[in-house]
């Protein structure tokens, strides 16, 4: 069954499915959503939860073990299982496939990934998860859809812009919800109820430009290192939470491979991938220097960073961003320097 990610609420309001699949690139309706599940199931006893990455050399034993740990005090348990290449393997299909054969009682699956390429929507894993779950596209907004979501938030932040503001933010964030979300609380709590024109918001972004994350993603695309590093600081001096950040290098790293696939200079196929002209000259920049091994091992590493910050494994959140933002801008050609929690802590 397909859900929009506005009409989850309602939905969850009903009653929980055993399984949800989110995929999708637009990183802030994907956490929105399943937060959404979690805190209803939450209320349903779903109070013991696991998180799961499958990257390459999982386990997928695991997760058959994964519900002998529950509490004898939950009513059920929720496992997330996230997909960071949309592709689970043989062995993954296989589990995928048979789990929704056999749901587990007391358990709700969440399976999210990135956007599902036609093939991959054909597999006989997805098609299974499609047939079982309750299904929540996240795709970049433009248009009336990306209009209607900066409403929406409006009224959520209680923030109000003149017509001309609104019009230059939804052009400046097109493409990065993330930001738009975070300049508008800005604005609420700057402004109040009184309108915002547009001179207040560009001085606004003027004076905050390095604490927008979508300008931090630029200029890891551009190769601009000392840019990013002083983003970051300023970010972190900001009390920017770090998981805003890891699903914005997500987003770009996921779509680095996804342009890669692409044929050389296809501006139409960036455009479908939500990547809009004039950015498309900072994803062809990066892609010059990075490798597709280089790609996977930092999509690879962003999923290790996704998975600890959402368990609470990670101690140095924004050594482990600075280093991913190393990888962005340095050329190597072996696995990078990247220093663990453990070794920090020696």
């Amino acid at each position: 069954m397909q859900c929009y990610p506005e009409q989850l609420q309602a939905k969850l309001a009903q009653r929980l499915q055993p399984i949800y699949m989110i995929f999708g690139d637009e990183p802030l309706q994907k956490h929105e959503a399943i937060a959404e599940i979690r805190k209803a199931a939450a209320k349903l006893g779903f109070d013991n939860g696991q998180r799961f990455v499958a990257g390459n050399g999982f386990d997928w034993q695991q997760l058959n073990a994964a519900g002998a740990t529950m509490s004898l005090f939950s009513e059920g348990e929720l496992i997330e299982l996230e997909l960071p290449t949309a592709a689970p393997g043989r062995d993954g299909g296989q589990w995928l496939q048979q789990y929704v054969s056999q749901p587990t009682p007391d358990q709700i699956l969440i399976v999210h990934g990135p956007r599902l390429a036609k093939d991959k929507q054909k597999a006989k894993w997805c098609q299974a998860l499609q047939s079982a779950a309750l299904s929540i596209t996240v795709n970049p907004l433009s248009g009336q859809q990306l209009q209607r979501w900066l409403e929406g938030r409006c009224q959520r932040h209680q923030a109000v812009l003149q017509p001309a503001a609104k019009l230059f933010l939804m052009e400046q964030c097109e493409g990065n919800l993330l930001a738009a979300d975070q300049e508008l609380q800005k604005l609420a709590l700057l402004y109040g109820n009184t309108p915002v024109s547009l001179e207040q918001l560009q001085v606004s972004l003027g004076n905050h430009a390095r604490h927008n994350v979508f300008q931090l993603s630029d200029a890891l695309l551009a190769n601009d290192l000392p840019r990013c590093l002083k983003i970051l600081d300023s970010l972190q001096g900001e009390g920017l939470e770090p998981v805003i950040i890891s699903w914005a290098l997500s987003k770009e790293v996921l779509l680095l491979q996804k342009v890669a696939e692409l044929p050389s200079g296809d501006s139409r196929g960036m455009m479908r991938l939500g990547i809009w002209q004039q950015r498309q000259p900072l994803f062809q920049q990066a892609l010059k220097r990075l490798s597709a091994e280089q790609i996977r091992q930092m999509i690879n590493r962003c999923a290790e960073l996704d998975q600890g910050l959402k368990g609470g494994t990670i101690q140095h959140p924004w050594t482990w961003l600075a280093h991913l933002c190393l990888m962005f801008s340095q050329p190597w050609q072996q696995e990078p320097l990247f220093i663990s929690d453990a070794e920090l802590a020696q």
